[in-house]
Formats: C-alpha cells, structure tokens, sequence
C-alpha cells in the first residue's frame, strides 16, 4: 500500500488498487487532510471523509472522480451547495452526506447517478423540493431525506425507484397528499413520512406494498377512513398512525396484520367499538389507543393477545364492565384505562397478571375496591438495592379507595413515587420480598 500516494503524500490518506481510503479514529478527530488545497485528481473507488473536521464547499473537482463508487462526506462539517459535479460520478453507488452542513437545493443533475443504490441526506439543511430527477436513481434501494428542510410535494417520479426498501421523509415540511405513485414500491420494507404536513387520505395503493414491514405516518395531517387495502400488508410488523386525524371506524381488514407487534393510534378521531377481530392480532405486544373516540365495551377478544405487554385505552369512551378475559394477558406490564367510563368492579382475574408493573385506573367509574387477588403479585424491592427491585403500584380512582389507601411493605415506598396518602391517586399492593 502506497500511502498519500495519489493526494500528494499527505498524512492520512491511503490509496491501494485504485481506491482511495481517508479514515480517523474519534480520538484522531483533529487530524485534516489537505489533498492539495481541495483539487482531486486520480481514479479512486472509494473516498471516505467520516468524521474528519473538513469544513467550506466540497469542490467542484470532487466530479473529476469518475470511477468512484463509494462517496462517504458524513459527520463532516462540509457547508454550502452539493456541487452540480456531482453528476459526473456515474459509477456511484453509495453516497453518503449524513449530518453536515450541506443547504440549498439538491442538484438535479443527481438524477445522473443511475448506479446509486444507497443516499442518505438525513440531519443536513437541504430545502426546497425535492428534484423530479430523483425518479431516475432506479437502483436505489435506500433513500433517506430525513430531518432535513425538504419541502412541498412528494414528486411523482418517486414511484419510478422500484428496487427501494427503505424510504425515510420523517421530520420534514413535504406537505399535500402522499401520491398515488408510493404503491409503486412494491419492495418496499420501510416507509416513515412521520413529523411531516403530509394531508388528505392515505391512498389507497399504500396497499400494494406487500413487502412492508414498518409504517410510519404519525405526526401528520392525514384524514378521513384508513383504507380498507391496509389489510394488504401482512407482513407489517409495525404500524403507527398516532397523532393523525384518522377517523371512522378502524377497518375490519386490520385483522389479517397477523404479523403486527405494535399498533399505535393514538389520538386519533377513530370511533365506534373497537373491532372483535382485534383479537386476531396474536403477536401484538404494544396496543395503544388512548385519546380516541372509541366507545362501547372493550371486546371479549382481547384476552387472546396473550404476548400483550402494554394495553392503553386510556381517554376514551369505553364503558361497561372490563372483560374478565383481561385476565389472560399474562405477558402484560403495563395497564392502563384511566379516564374512560369503565364502571362495576374489576374482575378477580386481573389477579392473573403476575408480570404486572403498572395498573392505571384513575379517572374511571368502578366501585368497589381493588380485587384482593391483586395483591398476588409477588414484587422484589429492596430499598437500599433498589435498581434490583420491580415495583407495582396502581394510580386508583377515590371510589376503588373507599377504605383509605392500601400500603404493603416499605413505608418509603410513596416518597420515592413522589405521593403521599393525602393524593387522589394512591399506590395499592405492594409486597417486598424478603
């Protein structure tokens, strides 16, 4: 290996068959490659600045580089315009300009890089739209323009990149509807347009992305129903549409998510009873539907999710009693139906849920008093050792607490919570294991 070799000899640069390696420890953060005051020259194959304190323009040189393939400028502190240069790189196929300084437009003449499988222009300040151009890239396989200041429309072209797997618009002000063109992507694994203006309906062709495995649209402006296709993507492992305006009733196609582990629609406008087939979802171990307007009683299925670790139906207007097949939630840690219009007793069988660690039920209508068989729950503390310790306390409405707050084991119990027996919500059931 000749080192420095094709940039003038300095310190830190490799090159070796033809490829040109500039790499630094983070402890070698300081180091600075000059490479002859920024004017390249050479057949390199792979050039990466990571992590090295370069700063100013990348030059307009960087697109005499035409065998390069792999282009890595992240981490840098690299400012100012992508210079329309670097089109020229046609044998690209990885660029990578992660968390720089980079602004301005995104030439269009990166629509020239036909050999491009991977482009990451996440954390930088790019703006305004995102070229048409970007239709052309139809080797790519992962896009990411996330955290940047893209903006308007999602360009129709996008439905042209037919290899991707894994697109991420997350935390940008792109804006309008999600086009048509997204069912397109028929490889896709990965799709997050999450913190965006994103509005309208959800099309329907979102359904033609059988490969999906991670839907991401929380945080935007859709609207109305969520389509029927939906139903489609039963690969779907995840699925968050928290923090939309969604509405209607939750599509009864959700039933054939067979693979689904977390489903988040958390305020949302969806409404009615919550679908029975809910219970088709076995591997479901997030369940989140507080600050909706779902109604009516939580159905019988639910008791058939049995690898559930988290359930929040809280604020929302469920009523009735709650099932007595919430018993059957065994994996379940985290319980939460406060402020909703649940009323009667809690079942014994809520007795069963021995790995529960938090049982919120304030703000509801039952009567009576905490079901004894709660107290089974057996809970390891150790006030000295208390990272070894699993505490279980329940926040309880004033009517389950008639008969005056229920404290087991350790009176500094409340004081770590930050509660005293004097406020409305009090921890009930606890044991210490000696």
């Amino acid at each position: 290996m000749e080192t420095g070799s094709e940039l003038g000899g300095e310190e830190g640069v490799a090159t070796h068959r033809g490829v040109v390696v500039v790499v630094v420890e983070e402890e070698e953060e300081e180091l600075r490659v000059k490479s002859k005051a920024g004017f390249f020259v050479g057949n390199f194959g792979s050039l990466k600045m990571r992590l090295l304190t370069f700063s100013g323009r990348l030059p307009d040189s960087i697109g005499n580089l035409k065998s390069l393939t792999h282009l890595d400028v992240s981490y840098t502190s690299f400012s100012g315009r992508l210079p329309d240069s670097i089109g020229n790189l046609k044998s690209l196929t990885h660029l990578d300009v992660y968390g720089t300084s980079f602004s301005g437009r995104l030439p269009d003449s990166i629509g020239n890089l036909k050999s491009l499988t991977y482009l990451d222009v996440s954390y930088t300040s790019f703006s305004g739209r995102l070229p048409d151009s970007i239709g052309n890239l139809k080797s790519l396989t992962h896009l990411d323009v996330s955290s940047t200041s893209f903006s308007g429309r999602l360009p129709d072209s996008i439905g042209k990149l037919k290899s991707l797997t894994h697109l991420d618009v997350s935390t940008t002000s792109f804006l309008g509807r999600l086009p048509d063109s997204i069912g397109n992507l028929q490889s896709l694994m990965h799709l997050d347009v999450s913190t965006t203006s994103f509005s309208g309906r959800l099309p329907d062709s979102i359904g033609n992305l059988k490969s999906l495995t991670h839907l991401d649209v929380s945080f935007t402006n859709f609207s109305g129903r969520l389509p029927d296709s939906i139903g489609n993507l039963k690969s779907l492992t995840h699925l968050d549409v928290s923090f939309t305006s969604f509405s209607g009733r939750l599509p009864d196609s959700i039933d054939n998510l067979k693979s689904l582990t977390l489903l988040d629609v958390t305020y949302t406008s969806f409404s009615g009873r919550l679908p029975d087939s809910i219970g088709n979802l076995k591997s479901l171990t997030h369940l989140r539907v507080s600050g909706t307007n779902f109604s009516g009683r939580l159905p019988d299925s639910i008791g058939n999710l049995k690898s559930l670790t988290h359930l929040d139906v809280s604020d929302t207007n469920f009523s009735g009693r709650l099932p007595d097949s919430i018993g059957n939630l065994k994996s379940l840690t985290h319980l939460d139906v406060s402020g909703t219009n649940f009323s009667g007793r809690l079942p014994d069988s809520i007795g069963n849920l021995k790995s529960l660690m938090r049982l919120k039920l304030n703000g509801c209508k039952f009567i009576g008093s905490v079901p004894a068989s709660i107290g089974t729950n057996r809970v390891e503390w150790s006030e000295r050792q208390q990272s070894k310790g699993v505490l279980i306390y329940v926040h309880a409405c004033d009517a389950c607490c008639s008969h005056g707050p229920w404290l087991a084991g350790g009176r500094g119990l409340t004081k770590e919570l930050g509660l005293t027996t004097s406020d409305p919500f009090t921890v009930n059931c606890l044991k210490v294991l000696d």
